[in-house]
């Protein structure tokens, strides 16, 4: 009967000891979940509050990269692009091979690096690099940190001319997929030279000459996108770059159609912009941590 207890008293024991460390394990996605869901429903404070703790509770098996990932979506979500890169920063400094990092810093860097990267390890062809570099000096893709030279050779409509020449001299569809890119973000208004969708600037002189002309900015920029999509297809190349680049340019154009700016923390998804959120998502079905699913999936949320 003494043996008996003894066993049983040990079975508990380990039972315990299993419970304990389960519940350990599981209270940290708990707790990471219960954030997300706190600023899903926009209380940003809140998720902040909570992540925090979540940080410096001593809770085995806590993510930090994850925890300052999801400290930064909040920052940006409530427009505090400032806090929401130094929480990436540190993460990326502490965890450089986390994958959250290399999410963040492709999103980050194509925004606020010192000057626009376009020189790509998989089209390491020296000729083509040079023309598509020179293309730059004839607008200003939107960067917020950029130092900007040679403002008065900036053109966005010998730009826009350059690229048509470029496209048609060069088949292949690596090359033609980078051209086109360039040339989305000039039609699609995302430039700080007036030029493109939502980006002219309107002296109220002909309001139907202004319509026609948003409206085909608009057309060609679909066409721009349906194309890079066709070219992924024909690009023999497994490298990741180019369909996030496609991933991007969708996501910047339903940003456009919803009349948002590019940081922003009020996206009003229309019925147009709905489109192509959803064609972000379906872009990256394979990935579900990417970061433009995370935002697209948060606007259409809360839509």
């Amino acid at each position: 009967m003494i043996k008996k207890i003894k066993y049983l008293i040990i079975l508990i024991n380990i039972n315990g000891f299993l419970f304990s460390q389960t519940s350990t394990k599981t209270s940290f996605t708990i707790e990471l979940e219960k954030a997300i869901d706190f600023y899903s429903v926009d209380l940003f404070d809140k998720a902040k509050e909570n992540l925090i703790e979540l940080l410096y509770s001593g809770i085995e098996l806590v993510d930090e990269a994850e925890v300052r990932f999801h400290l930064g979506l909040c920052s940006y979500f409530q427009g505090d692009n400032k806090s929401a890169i130094i929480q990436w920063e540190k993460m990326a400094k502490k965890y450089p091979s986390h994958k959250r990092t290399s999410e963040v810093r492709n999103f980050v860097q194509s925004y606020t690096s010192e000057k626009e990267a376009i020189w790509d390890r998989n089209l390491n062809i020296v000729q083509f690099n040079k023309e598509l570099d020179h293309s730059l000096w004839f607008w200003s893709p939107i960067n917020p940190n950029e130092k900007f030279f040679g403002d008065e050779l900036k053109d966005p409509y010998v730009a826009y001319r350059y690229y048509n020449s470029m496209y048609n001299k060069h088949t292949d569809p690596r090359m033609r997929f980078y051209i086109l890119y360039y040339k989305f973000r000039l039609v699609s208004g995302y430039n700080n030279n007036s030029y493109g969708f939502k980006n002219e600037i309107d002296e109220m002189k002909n309001l139907q000459r202004y319509k026609i002309v948003q409206d085909a900015y608009k057309r060609e920029s679909q066409e721009i996108l349906n194309t890079l999509e066709k070219l992924l297809n024909e690009i023999d190349d497994h490298s990741s770059s180019y369909k996030n680049k496609l991933i991007q340019t969708n996501y910047l154009w339903a940003l456009k159609l919803s009349g948002s700016e590019l940081f922003t923390a009020n996206v009003k998804v229309n019925d147009e912009s709905k489109i192509i959120f959803e064609k972000v998502i379906e872009l990256t079905s394979t990935n579900e941590t990417d970061i433009y699913r995370t935002f697209s999936k948060h606007w259409l949320k809360i839509r």
